[in-house]
């Protein structure tokens, strides 16, 4: 008996009685489950949702006025272009001391209305890369970003964001620009993603801060899949995106306020400006936009300007069959205005615009930087001239299986899917040289500097498109026999990459998340002055001025701070020296304008490590350090002491 085709319906009254029933069902309901972690699992979505907003219309705008309104860029270009006018405008503010917490929510606020408005109304909206969604990477990458972004929300903790990514824009917010600390060399650095995350600080706190390099990070493997969609279709721009979201490296970093991924999403949008264009339609406006991101990847961290700016300069060589010197032109041109900002900054202050680099060359105060000590203290030589060139060769291959301490992993998917990628035929080939010169020569320069992975990162963008291109030919074999074995093998091993989110930091994080664990417990477990900071905000008056001894962390200490980054040799040492009793060293030491101190004693070994000592007092004499060591007993009255902490207010003229 054949069964009629007919749908259940119900009247329009009876459905918005039902509607009334639910309404009054939940308000009912609200205490038997509680709503709290639905809302911190959702919040990094709602604020990346307005970022991302604020980003692409910044980004419309600015496109069309570089490239014309008749050019269709993809999204990779548009988001990253607005989030570089974003840093520059942002540079521009701190320069003249306009950098206020007002005028960058207003802005946000704008941008992200706008965003909203342009993709409602746009017609053309900007192009996504293919993907084969519903495939086994696509999954397993998609299920891992969707567990990192999760855990956005818990408070960051990583050394180096307390240190200078975050604690300095904290600063910067506070006085209206740039602060200068002139013993903490890592203020003299660049800090593009430094402004960005600046808008987090200013809006829904530093956690808005992960929730932005997470961002980048999907924005680099978007641009990993344009660049592979380039050479192979949907499944080599699927397999590109899940190669690069899915190396180690980048999974153990996507949720923490730090640089790397930003500068992975800079140097992937300016290989897409480039490639995405047959050689004969390139002109000078692809390439200053080129230009602009790459010089804001070097204005987002030094070392980008041998992984990242030369690179993508020499892939535009390649890709350029003519006017290459109008196409060069425009590219430098805008990477100097990216970079203009920071450069004048430090020529300012020093006199020195790359300061703390090439002092011989440029002057600058005396500063106790030194590279080959510090590859030293990372277990990496520097070793001699003539061995550079066969580090640089095989530093790739030799860290995939012997990493750096604290620097990530690299994976062994790529030394799986590289080789195969050399012998692949049938790509377009001045795009594909092109990606061969961008990760080749960024691989290079990484290998000759810092073998920490995570800043081989931005290698791997156009590295992932080549990468992609091999496992889509080899998952596309024509044995089906053959092609199945392979795509479960890859899956299998991007799968097992996945694996090192599963890590007790990740675990505490969720804790944070679902409420198991308070905020404040989380960053008393992860950082050790997490104690001083509720005392800190207590005790110590809102006008003190703090020194900070074994401790160059500065966020989440809401007052004015004496820094100094852990490769100097000790303040306190310095201003021991020529004293004749501790109450002449609490003089100099207020001289300074320090009213308070706090000491991490639990830090002092790692520090000495940095410098290649065994102590941190080391470079003080016997007498010295006895004089530290009254001056710390008696001129110090404690508002906080722990086994590893002291935090007290200063007394001068004090009996020891």
């Amino acid at each position: 008996m054949a069964h009629p085709d007919t749908a259940p319906r119900v009247s329009q009254p009876v459905a918005l009685l039902a509607a009334l029933l639910a309404a009054v069902v939940l308000w009912l309901s609200r205490d038997l489950i509680g709503v709290e972690v639905g809302v911190r699992l959702l919040l990094p979505a709602l604020w990346l949702a307005v970022w991302t907003g604020a980003c692409l219309s910044i980004g419309t705008w600015s496109l069309r006025f570089l490239l014309g309104r008749a050019d269709q860029p993809t999204l990779v270009e548009v988001l990253a272009t607005g989030a570089a006018i974003l840093a520059l405008a942002g540079a521009l503010a701190a320069t003249v001391g306009l950098l206020r917490p007002w005028l960058l929510q207003v802005t946000l606020a704008v941008a992200a209305i706008e965003g909203a408005r342009l993709l409602w109304f746009i017609r053309r909206r900007p192009s996504l890369p293919p993907f084969v969604l519903g495939s086994a990477p696509a999954l397993v990458l998609a299920a891992a970003g969707a567990v990192l972004l999760a855990l956005t929300s818990a408070p960051p903790v990583m050394f180096d964001a307390l240190n200078y990514h975050l604690a300095f824009p904290a600063r910067w917010l506070s006085a209206g620009g740039f602060v200068e600390f002139p013993r903490h060399f890592f203020s003299y650095y660049p800090s593009a993603h430094g402004l960005l995350d600046a808008f987090a600080l200013t809006t829904v706190g530093p956690w808005g801060a992960n929730a932005i390099h997470w961002w980048f990070g999907a924005v680099a493997a978007l641009a990993a899949a344009e660049l592979g969609s380039h050479l192979g279709g949907r499944r080599a721009a699927t397999w590109a995106a899940a190669c690069f979201g899915l190396t180690p490296a980048v999974l153990e970093i996507a949720g923490c306020a730090i640089a790397d991924l930003a500068v992975a999403a800079f140097a992937g949008a300016a290989l897409v400006a480039l490639s995405r264009r047959d050689g004969s339609m390139l002109g000078w406006r692809a390439a200053a936009v080129a230009g602009l991101l790459a010089g804001t990847a070097a204005a987002t961290k030094y070392l980008a300007l041998a992984t990242v700016t030369l690179p993508v300069a020499l892939a535009l060589l390649v890709l350029v069959p003519r006017r290459r010197a109008a196409a060069c032109a425009a590219f430098a041109a805008a990477a100097a205005i990216a970079l203009a900002p920071w450069l004048g900054r430090n020529l300012t202050w020093t006199g020195n615009p790359v300061y703390p680099y090439l002092q011989t060359v440029f002057g600058g105060p005396p500063c106790e930087r030194d590279l080959a000590a510090e590859l030293s203290g990372t277990a990496q030589s520097p070793g001699a001239f003539r061995s550079a060139l066969p580090r640089a060769l095989t530093a790739p291959v030799v860290r995939i299986f012997a990493p750096l301490r604290e620097g990530g992993l690299i994976g062994a998917h790529w030394l799986i899917l590289v080789p195969v990628a050399v012998a692949l035929r049938g790509l377009p080939r001045r795009r594909t040289v092109a990606l061969w010169v961008a990760a080749g020569s960024a691989a290079l320069a990484w290998g000759a500097l810092v073998h920490f992975a995570r800043f081989l990162i931005p290698a791997m963008v156009p590295a992932a498109a080549l990468a992609g291109s091999a496992a889509a030919a080899l998952t596309g074999s024509a044995s089906r026999a053959v092609g199945r074995l392979f795509a479960v093998l890859l899956t299998g091993v991007l799968a097992w990459n996945a694996t090192v989110s599963a890590s007790a930091f990740n675990i505490d994080q969720l804790s944070v998340v679902t409420g198991q664990l308070t905020q404040r417990e989380f960053v008393d477990r992860w950082v050790s002055y997490g104690p001083a900071i509720p005392a800190a905000e207590a005790a110590v008056p809102v006008d003190a001025v703090i020194l900070l001894v074994a401790e160059p962390r500065s966020l989440y200490l809401d007052r004015a701070v004496l820094v100094e980054d852990p490769y100097r040799t000790p303040l306190l040492v310095e201003l021991a020296r020529g004293c004749r009793d501790p109450d002449e060293l609490a003089q100099r030491v207020r001289a300074l304008g320090a009213t308070h101190v706090l000491v991490n004693t639990s830090e002092m070994d790692f520090f000495a490590g940095l410098r290649s000592l065994d102590d941190y007092w080391s470079d003080a004499t016997s007498a010295e350090r006895k004089l530290i060591e009254s001056f710390l007993a008696g001129h110090v009255r404690p508002l906080l002491r722990t086994d590893r902490l002291l935090l007290g207010e200063m007394v001068v003229n004090a009996t020891p």
